[in-house]
């Protein structure tokens, strides 16, 4: 009786071991495949969005999650593995995502609680990008216990049975038993869950019998709705490439349009600033001829005339001049490369000689560890900020200039430091803006154009810009280039 109870309990533990076993892998290939296929989803539909940087549509592609309660985050990462949109489903809960892969492809992390995935996104057979998914293992978890429990009681219950009738039935049991056995060793090697076990009675036996039939029945329907699921998200998945396809080609239009737009908005801007800075040209150059060779005939007020007309036409060839390198600026290809910013600064000040032809003037360089960069737009960010220090350093009776680098968690900050006229920091937010000076064009020349270049090279480079002043007691602009 004791050998029949063992065998018996051993094979009810051995079968509902793999039916469960065989239940938790194909849940998990599905758990996959189902990343697998939102990912696709969600990389065809942010693409675009990673191309362009577009934050906003990005996030409400992410936010479509929400109707999957077991996705608990998501985000996607630029090329660069930048963070360019995230989704949490629980705000409360801190999630540290983890860093872009540095292998391509998709890559699945099974975890103690959660099921992730990378996943690279393409455009045009280029990567732009890779969207993360977690998931958590609640419904494995869940059924886990289903099955554990369905498993424990049918032991339990078989166990009691044969514990009465084993000692009176022993013979009578042990070939329905012999049966049973090799139904579950036949179902287990073939994976066959229509078969059924044969029942040789209605006593407590034959209603095990059932029972085991009726578990396998559910198993058999669960896989069927498995294999359904599964031929869907393949042909959601042919849905999903053909969606790609058509998305490539309106990408490529889109692309081939946007091309030929900026090629002809480059020639009117071009064209345009030529036939504007012609007679520009031609006012200055008369209106100097006239100074030059009539100054002695004409009266004082006239003169006066002539040099507003002068300084107004250089100002506006300027201003051109500052507009074309600000559109040159976006449509320039970076090329980075570690450079020395110190002989950068020495080059500028080079060129800014006639600006520093005063007693009163004091220019400090400290030290400027290297950076990677690209080396002509980073002399146009040094021109522009100490342009903007020696200019507004003008009037002080003790110019003092300084040139340095702050180091912040591993994070080099360089600074551009004056003690000029400073401007007051409620109007910092219009600092960076074309055409805003927050000084009148009586007191200080310029076109407005200047700080908006350095912020349009700054962030080109993947930096920020910002400024610290106070008024009356001089101004510092601070830049970092990653």
């Amino acid at each position: 009786m004791l050998i029949i109870m063992i065998t018996s309990g051993v094979a009810i533990l051995f079968v509902g071991g793999i039916f469960v076993v065989n239940d938790l892998l194909v849940l998990n290939r599905t758990m996959k495949q189902d990343l697998w296929i939102m990912g696709q989803i969600l990389g065809a539909n942010s693409a675009a969005s990673l191309v362009f940087g577009d934050t906003k549509v990005a996030n409400e592609n992410l936010n479509v999650l929400r109707a999957q309660p077991h996705i608990m985050a998501a985000a996607l990462y630029t090329k660069e593995g930048q963070i360019l949109a995230s989704y949490l489903r629980d705000k409360t809960i801190a999630i540290a995502f983890p860093r872009l892969p540095l292998t391509s492809g998709e890559i699945f992390n099974f975890r103690k609680d959660r099921l992730e995935i990378f996943q690279d996104i393409f455009l045009d057979d280029q990567k732009v990008g890779a969207i993360y998914i977690q998931k958590d293992t609640l419904e494995m978890v869940s059924r886990l216990k289903q099955y554990s429990l369905i498993t424990l009681t049918i032991l339990l219950s078989i166990t009691a049975v044969i514990y009465v009738l084993a000692h009176k039935l022993q013979h009578v049991i042990s070939d329905p038993i012999a049966n049973l056995a090799e139904t579950a060793r036949v179902i287990s090697a073939e994976k066959n869950y229509a078969i059924r076990a044969s029942k040789y009675g209605d006593d407590e036996l034959g209603r095990f019998v059932d029972v085991f039939n009726e578990m396998l029945e559910q198993i058999q329907i669960r896989n069927e709705e498995l294999q359904k699921q599964i031929l869907e998200r393949t042909k959601a998945e042919q849905q999903v490439l053909s969606m790609n396809v058509t998305l490539e080609e309106r990408v490529a239009e889109r692309t081939a349009q946007l091309e030929v737009s900026n090629k002809e908005l480059e020639a009117f801007s071009y064209s345009v600033a030529h036939d504007l800075r012609a007679p520009l040209r031609s006012i200055d150059g008369f209106a100097k001829i006239l100074l030059d060779d009539y100054a002695p005939q004409l009266e004082k007020k006239a003169q006066h005339y002539l040099d507003l007309v002068r300084n107004n036409a250089q100002q506006m060839g300027q201003l051109i001049k500052d507009l074309l390198d600000l559109a040159r600026i976006g449509r320039q290809p970076i090329v980075k490369k570690i450079i020395n910013p110190a002989i950068i600064v020495h080059q500028c000040l080079q060129d800014l000689q006639e600006e520093q032809k005063r007693s009163n003037l004091k220019i400090e360089i400290g030290e400027l560890p290297p950076c990677e960069a690209d080396a002509n737009l980073l002399r146009q960010v040094y021109v522009n900020l100490l342009s903007n220090a020696l200019k507004f350093t003008q009037k002080k009776a003790e110019a003092h200039i300084e040139v340095g680098c702050l180091e912040n968690s591993g994070l080099n900050i360089y600074f551009v430091r004056d003690n000029g006229t400073g401007f007051d920091m409620q109007y910092a937010d219009k600092l960076f803006g074309v055409f805003q000076r927050l000084h009148r064009a009586e007191d200080y020349q310029g076109t407005g154009v200047g700080l908006a270049i350095v912020e349009h090279i700054v962030k080109r480079h993947g930096g920020k810009v910002w400024a610290e002043s106070e008024v009356g007691k001089g101004a510092t602009f601070y830049f970092t280039l990653t």
